[in-house]
Parts: C-alpha cells; sequence; structure tokens
C-alpha cells in the first residue's frame, strides 16, 4: 500500500539530500501521487493506471512529469526490493507531457527600468521589501540564499558576500527551514558597486538577517506567510512583467553571458555556483576564480553604466 511512499520518502530524508530537493518530493507525493492513487495498494497498481495518472499531469509542465516519474520509479524500486511487487512498473515507456514552461528572463531596458524604481520599493515603508529586490537586480542568489543572508556574511570593506545558508519551507510549511545552499554551493562572491551602495546604510549587527521575520525580531528568519505579503507588495509597486524571484537569478546570467568580455561557461558556472556544467566542459576545462571575479566586476561595470545612461 502507500505506507511504501513514506517508507521511501524517510530514507531519501536521510541520504545526503538538499531541503530543496526533499521539499520537492513531498510536494510531488501531496499533490500528486497519493490523491491520485489513493489507498490503492501498490501491487495492484498495472501500467495503465501509471498512464492515467501521466495523463492527469499533461496540462503542467514536462518538468513536473519527469519529476514524479523519479519519485514513483523511487517508490516502486523500493517496493521490489522489498518482494512487495515482482518487479518495478516504471520500466515501460510512458507518454507523458511535453508542455515547456518559458523561464521569464528580463530584457536590458526592463531590469534596468526595475532598478530604477526600487526607491519606489523604499517608500512604501517596509525595508525588506527594498532590501530583497536590491538583491534580486544585483547578485544572482537564488531566493532561500537571499533570505538566509545575515548581515554578518556581508563584508563591505573587502566587497564580498559569503553564502553560507538557504530558507526553505518544506512541504508548504510556514516556519522556515535553515539548512545549506542548494548542491552546496557554499561560496564568496562579489558585492557589485551598486548593491553595496544601497544596502550598506541599513546593515545591523552580524547575527541579524538582512530580511527578518519583523522589526521586532531582526534575529529571526522570515515565514512563509509575511515572505508572500512582501512578494505580493513588491509585485504592486513594480511591474516586474511576470519575473519571479528565480527569474532575476535567469537574468543575471543572462546579461553576464552577453554583456561581458571575460565570460565563458566555466566563469558563469563559477557565478552561479552550480556543481557541474556539462559534461564536455567538466572534463576539458577548468574553473578559473580570478575569471569569475574580473567578469563579476566587469559586469558591476555594465549595469551601472546603464543606468547612468538612462538618468
Amino acid at each position: 500500500d502507500w505506507e511504501c511512499a513514506e517508507r521511501w520518502f524517510s530514507i531519501k530524508m536521510g541520504e545526503k539530500r538538499s531541503p530543496s530537493t526533499i521539499e520537492n518530493y513531498r510536494r510531488i507525493l501531496n499533490r500528486h501521487l497519493l490523491p491520485f492513487f489513493g489507498d490503492k495498494k501498490i501491487a495492484r497498481i498495472k501500467a495503465d493506471d501509471i498512464q492515467i495518472f501521466f495523463n492527469s499531469l499533461m496540462h503542467l509542465s514536462a518538468s513536473m512529469s519527469v519529476q514524479s516519474r523519479a519519485v514513483l520509479s523511487g517508490i516502486f524500486e523500493w517496493a521490489s526490493r522489498n518482494d512487495i511487487i515482482d518487479k518495478n512498473p516504471m520500466q515501460y515507456h510512458y507518454e507523458k507531457s511535453s508542455r515547456k514552461k518559458e523561464k521569464v528572463v528580463l530584457q536590458d531596458e526592463d531590469l534596468v527600468r526595475v532598478i530604477q524604481q526600487i526607491d519606489e520599493i523604499r517608500s512604501t515603508g517596509d525595508i525588506r521589501d527594498y532590501l530583497y529586490v536590491c538583491f534580486l537586480c544585483f547578485t544572482a542568489f537564488r531566493r532561500g540564499e537571499i533570505l538566509g543572508l545575515k548581515w554578518g556574511d556581508i563584508d563591505f570593506e573587502n566587497d564580498e558576500i559569503i553564502v553560507r545558508n538557504s530558507i526553505t519551507f518544506p512541504d508548504g510549511a510556514n516556519e522556515p527551514f535553515i539548512g545549506a545552499p542548494k548542491d552546496g554551493s557554499f561560496g564568496v562572491v562579489h558585492l557589485q558597486s551598486g548593491l553595496k551602495e544601497r544596502i550598506q546604510q541599513y546593515a545591523k549587527k552580524p547575527g541579524m538577517y538582512v530580511i527578518p521575520n519583523s522589526e521586532e525580531h531582526p534575529d529571526s528568519p522570515i515565514t512563509k506567510s509575511m515572505f508572500i505579503k512582501m512578494w505580493r507588495r513588491i509585485n504592486k509597486t513594480i511591474d516586474l512583467k511576470g519575473a519571479t524571484s528565480h527569474s532575476f537569478r535567469a537574468t543575471y546570467a543572462t546579461m553576464m553571458n552577453a554583456h561581458c568580455s571575460h565570460i565563458d561557461v566555466k566563469a558563469l558556472q563559477g557565478a552561479l555556483r552550480h556543481k557541474t556544467p556539462d559534461l564536455a566542459i567538466k572534463v576539458y576545462t577548468k574553473e578559473n576564480n580570478s575569471k569569475t571575479i574580473r567578469a563579476e566586476k566587469e559586469y558591476d561595470e555594465w549595469i551601472q553604466s546603464q543606468l547612468k545612461q538612462a538618468l
């Protein structure tokens, strides 16, 4: 029965998986697999049942089908190893969604416009909104990495930011979970001048969060409900063209690749703190840290020149 799903999930939690991966597993189980298959015994699930399940996901993105297949295959494999079923039915081919979810990437003029309107966010009265958008515009940080930042992670003297923690909300929980960055992507990144000049005046004690849950509790990370309220306020103030927090990470990479002469795939990998590039790059080239830093500084200079031209 679907107790197998929980057993499989508990094993995955014990492995070295990032908090975001575990959260994604739980989301797929709760939102898709368990509601569809219900209390049906796992041994009674046939290939046709699985195809009908994938049919129910056709309106979603292809990545959701791929992720659901991975989780479903893992559960069946666990059941097979424990002699609950004879064989893993995921060995068969199933038609899945091919819909590609288009990633929103801001164009040059859109990014400049958002940066110019940051002051409008500051005037709304909640400095967290302002600081959050500043980090979106001037870094390639993931949402959780911004929310996990403390003022002590920012070295204004040496123009560096240390990425130590990431905040997630497992299974839609309101309370934040503080863990390591995705794929263990710890790192020191360049503090852009545009970001430095906008946030330095708001710096507080090292142990306080840059985006706290409240002014009264600056040493407490933000909850999911408070983040949702913050994001809604931001979208009411600025037209983000449908961009999400992750869209700004993609925008950073796109702009750096387009406008920095010192960029290459390995430098971009270093700037984004990806664990690995594609196989060819991984095998035949090595990351050049000094080139990554040069590219980040060059990107800094480019965005500043664009802002000056727009005045």
